[in-house]
């Protein structure tokens, strides 16, 4: 394990193990093996409690009741030799097992230390010993391993100097991963007792609560809470508010019947926020409203004010009190023009706080902690509550922290603990030509973090998105495959989900995060850029022939609509339901569309005609992602649960799959966002490999003293 980190169940803990200590040896596994013989003479731990915090605790500060105190026939020597084993510092206890062994069998005189009397003296000598005065703070305790409880402890005496920062690991349950969402995973109750996770089974896009508790080894799934994301703690923490694509809910925190706050309206439910008063403040399509958390009419609170600049506001986070909340202000379509602000929640007046950022955080005693402009960092600025004003530059707190757009994978509850994800594995990726035999063939592009490639029609070029930038969104390159070069396509920060055309002469592409558009552009850069189509929460594009239609998935419902090639502005639905519908992908004859949804529970890949009606029909039969289409439109290329699969089509007498073939197994890099695709040769597959995932939540403690201590500081005042 890593410095600071603390493994093991806390009953057999040394001290020095509870506390993290960076020096650790042998005398460490000696406590632990007279915590077992003492439990073995006794039947219970040297230390118990009714949670893993007060057990460490009590290691750290309580010496353990004499053994024979609870069973007399213990000897006098074998009781010694616990004792001494289970001294608070090392240097005080046996030196190595083995003299251990000897103290026990007899071998190894043990002198009682000067301090031990008889077992009833020694019993009422701890019960009139005066309280010492220490001041003790004992940190959450998180399971690190299957069947083991991850402890984080500090321990400052009078004595000792301020408190350090201290960074834990928080396990995942088994299978389960972090939730795919932009708008938030994370919430911590203010005591920071109770840490809700957005999490996801591999065979669903839909995320649902998971709520760790402090004393609890184990991640509970919250049920009834289906598709929930941006969760908010009640401030007793009994329940928990959260978003859906079309509602905004609570659930009580053990799991329960949803009830339903707010629905209906216009726009994608994002970021909620339980505050004070029992007030709710949720932001839906750039507009903030508040709700009673007992339900009833949501009140509009604060609208885009296109005199100031303001297109939208998102991501509230109500402020101690319940008067106002810490919000992002939108000042353009995309993410690098955010801001921080605050509004008030009695007259809906917005402010801004003068900080470039997003994703604000209240943390007592007087902190915002927010996302900031370089990709993956997080800053705390000095923050009045009273006065509602910034006091202070900013500093840099964290780097490398998991970014969606504007949004930080990132929660602070109140008490002064922050939890935040990292992932070990975003960063480089190479992109490689396999054949259908899972031959691998490394194209020649240095590894970048590439995502949404796809190859041309004469399968010449990739067009490919690079993530990075502020907020850790993307730019379009074209990388040439005979010559290996990369070439910039734009320079804005926000655009992604490239696509060709039919003809391979341009890419299409969507732009922007809160205000979208649908770019087409030459392949070669050259000409101006055309914008197809101004619309809220688009998210993909599939270009058809020229004279037929095109597909366009939306972000919030994640529903597909139709459109006419040459006036995509057009747009009417094709399927729209409470399924998750992505990766539409158009046949090269402009008949059907393949795509992939989540209707069964899982991702499925199915088909349907254009322009319809007609029924769905399943090209996938265990599990299916990222369809693409063979250059002559027979066949449908796409990732199954465990290998590259190929379904060919008949479109006579009626549609239907006359045969799938299993081609290689799949064991390249995997999200919604990977690269998929197919050359026009149809023997070679468009992948990519980077390093293994490795999810990782990580808890901070005493995060105060990492204010600029990383490797720069940052901020735009």
């Amino acid at each position: 394990t890593q410095t600071g980190l603390s493994l093991g169940t806390p009953q057999y803990m040394s001290p020095e193990q509870a506390t993290g200590d960076r020096q650790i040896d042998g005398r460490t596994d000696v406590y632990s093996l007279a915590a077992v013989l003492y439990e073995m003479l006794t039947g219970d731990p040297p230390h118990t409690a009714s949670t893993a915090q007060a057990i460490v605790a009590k290691v750290l500060t309580e010496k353990p009741a004499d053994v024979r105190v609870m069973r007399s026939a213990v000897k006098e020597s074998v009781a010694l030799a616990i004792e001494t084993a289970l001294e608070k510092l090392p240097a005080d206890r046996w030196a190595t097992a083995a003299e251990f062994a000897d103290a026990l069998t007899g071998q190894r005189q043990v002198k009682a230390p000067a301090r031990s009397l008889d077992p009833a003296a020694r019993t009422m000598e701890r019960q009139e010993r005066p309280a010492r005065r220490l001041r003790i703070h004992v940190f959450v305790a998180w399971t690190v391993a299957a069947g083991a409880i991850l402890v984080a402890a500090a321990l400052a005496m009078q004595e000792s100097p301020a408190p350090v920062a201290g960074r834990f690991l928080v396990e995942l349950p088994e299978s389960v991963s972090l939730g795919l969402t932009n708008i938030g995973i994370l919430a911590l109750s203010r005591d920071g007792s109770q840490l809700a996770i957005v999490g996801r089974r591999a065979t669903s896009y839909r995320g649902a609560l998971y709520l760790r508790r402090a004393d609890d080894a184990v991640a509970q799934l919250v049920r009834g809470s289906d598709s929930a994301q941006s969760p908010s703690f009640s401030p007793d923490g009994h329940w928990l508010a959260y978003s859906t694509d079309r509602a905004v809910k609570k659930i009580p925190s053990v799991g329960g019947t949803p009830q339903t706050l707010a629905a209906g309206g216009s726009g994608m439910y994002y970021a909620v926020s339980w505050g004070d008063g029992n007030r709710i403040v949720y932001s839906q399509g750039g507009v903030l409203f508040v709700v009673s958390a007992e339900g009833g009419s949501p009140r509009r609170l604060a609208a885009p004010d296109s005199a100031r600049g303001f297109t939208g506001y998102f991501q509230p986070d109500v402020l101690p009190g319940g008067t106002a909340a810490l919000i992002t202000i939108y000042k353009g379509p995309n993410a690098d023009s955010v801001r921080l602000g605050i509004v008030s929640l009695a007259d809906g007046a917005v402010s801004e706080l003068g900080i470039a950022g997003g994703n604000p955080h209240f943390a007592a005693p007087g902190y915002v902690v927010f996302m900031g402009r370089s990709q993956g960092t997080v800053l705390a600025v000095p923050f009045s509550l009273r006065r509602r004003v910034v006091t202070g530059p900013p500093a840099l707190l964290l780097e490398g922290v998991v970014t969606h757009g504007p949004t930080a994978d990132l929660a602070v509850s109140q008490s002064g603990w922050l939890v935040h994800h990292d992932d070990e594995s975003r960063g480089a990726e190479t992109m490689l030509a396999v054949d259908r035999r899972g031959v691998e063939r490394p194209l020649k592009a240095e590894p970048r973090a590439y995502s949404d490639g796809r190859v041309s029609p004469d399968g010449r070029h990739i067009a490919v998105t690079i993530m990075g930038g502020a907020f850790n969104q993307g730019d379009l390159w074209v990388y040439e495959l005979a010559g290996g070069s990369l070439t910039r396509l734009t320079s804005d920060g926000t655009s992604y989900r490239p696509a060709w055309s039919q003809d391979g002469s341009r890419i299409l592409y969507v732009n922007g995060t809160f205000e979208t558009r649908i770019i087409s552009r030459a392949w070669d850069g050259s000409g101006a850029e055309s914008v197809l189509v101004r619309r809220p929460q688009l998210a993909e594009i599939a270009p058809g022939p020229a004279h037929g239609l095109s597909a366009i998935r939306t972000l919030g419902a994640r529903d597909i609509f139709l459109a006419p090639t040459d006036s995509l502005s057009a747009m009417r639905p094709f399927i729209v339901g409470p399924a998750n519908e992505v990766n539409p992908v158009i046949s090269p004859g402009g008949r059907l569309l393949a795509y992939e949804s989540d209707e069964s529970g899982r991702p499925e890949v199915y088909l349907r005609e254009i322009p319809g009606p007609g029924p769905r029909v399943p090209v996938s039969v265990d599990g299916g992602r990222t369809p693409v289409w063979s250059l002559d439109g027979t066949t449908v290329f796409f990732r199954g649960s465990r290998r590259v699969m190929a379904a060919t089509i008949a479109e006579r007498p009626q549609l239907a799959v006359t045969r799938r073939d299993s081609l290689f197994l799949d064991t390249y890099a995997e999200s919604p966002l990977r690269t998929f695709d197919v050359f026009p040769n149809g023997r070679e597959f468009l992948l990519s490999r980077g390093r293994q995932s490795t999810e990782r939540l990580y808890m901070v403690v005493n995060w105060q003293q990492l204010l600029g201590k990383q490797r720069g500081s940052g901020g735009e005042r």
